[in-house]
């Protein structure tokens, strides 16, 4: 019967002139890329779920954003999970890309800790902090000159990779970092003195499509985003089968991963369609993070976030 129904969708195609069109709809891929994040399970939830409905709809987990970053580069994905920086960074390489979704927001998972000697932010004048040399490094550590009154010659920065967290905690008097290494130090007796809730939603992760991809298969994305949202939705409304099913995935233990989830505010379906709907704060802070970024060096050009938001799709969701 199966072989009979396309038998005869190829007939129709070639009596409406469309061979190729309906030969290209029932070969195309569409391939999500992410790291490995908390705030991206929701995704593989629907995949776990069965929401997606579609064998095309591939998610791929890589090693790093490095890694995602690259493959969106070389056109292997036409899809991804990002931080907004790294959204950024593939439009200043040139690449046509649009914000979808709102994945969340850091509200505590990023954090400044410090060694048990210090007792306030107010007490990190002349002292050694590591940072990564990141966005998001250079926002947590514009947040806390703020907030305790300094200038960025008032300490000693001290750059300091992902993959050496720990051991750069070890040789300074606090660092600038995130989940799971946070909670790691903290438990070796590191004081977490500012935390990414006194800054909310200026650390975001997004979902971002490629431009021509959205136009030419806009259903398959549509129904990626669908299906996303009904992740989150499984997540918030079970969330301890959610979280047994997120550990097994990632091989990681459930409190740990409650804690890192602690630290994000994920949007729902009815709260991202408020944030599109009415997208001016997003876009200040979307705004602020590419001129923050922009006088760091980490970009060429000025991105104006109102170029690529894409509210569109939501919207359709929305009023289905």
């Amino acid at each position: 019967m199966r072989h009979y129904y396309g038998r005869h969708l190829v007939q129709l195609c070639l009596l409406g002139g469309l061979l190729l069109g309906c030969i290209k709809q029932q070969s195309e891929s569409l391939s999500i890329g992410t790291n490995t994040w908390p705030g991206y399970e929701p995704l593989y939830l629907a995949q776990s779920m069965n929401y997606y409905q579609d064998d095309n709809i591939k998610l791929i987990e890589l090693a790093s954003a490095s890694d995602v970053l690259h493959a969106m580069r070389n056109g292997t994905l036409e899809m991804a999970a990002l931080t907004a920086d790294e959204a950024f960074t593939l439009i200043d390489d040139g690449l046509d890309i649009k914000i979808i979704a709102i994945m969340d927001y850091s509200s505590g998972g990023d954090a400044l800790v410090v060694n048990p000697t210090i007792t306030s932010i107010n007490d990190i004048r002349n002292k050694r902090i590591g940072v990564e040399s990141t966005a998001v490094g250079a926002i947590m550590l514009d947040a806390v000159l703020s907030r305790a009154n300094l200038v960025i010659s008032d300490i000693t920065v001290v750059p300091c990779t992902v993959d050496i967290h720990l051991e750069c905690f070890n040789k300074t008097d606090g660092l600038i970092t995130f989940e799971p290494a946070l909670s790691k130090i903290v438990s070796l007796g590191g004081r977490v003195i500012f935390d990414s809730s006194h800054i909310p939603q200026r650390i975001i992760d997004v979902l971002v499509v490629r431009g021509d991809i959205l136009v030419n298969q806009r259903q398959q994305v549509k129904t990626v985003l669908r299906g996303y949202l009904q992740g989150v939705d499984y997540l918030q409304k079970d969330p301890i089968t959610a979280h047994h099913k997120i550990s097994q995935r990632l091989a990681i233990n459930t409190t740990l991963l409650q804690k890192a989830f602690s630290g994000l505010t994920i949007p729902n379906a009815q709260q991202s369609v408020t944030t599109f709907k009415q997208p001016q704060t997003l876009i200040q802070n979307l705004n602020q993070l590419a001129t923050l970024m922009q006088e760091r060096g980490l970009l060429q050009q000025q991105i104006n976030a109102k170029n690529i938001i894409d509210t569109s799709l939501l919207l359709e969701l929305k009023h289905k």
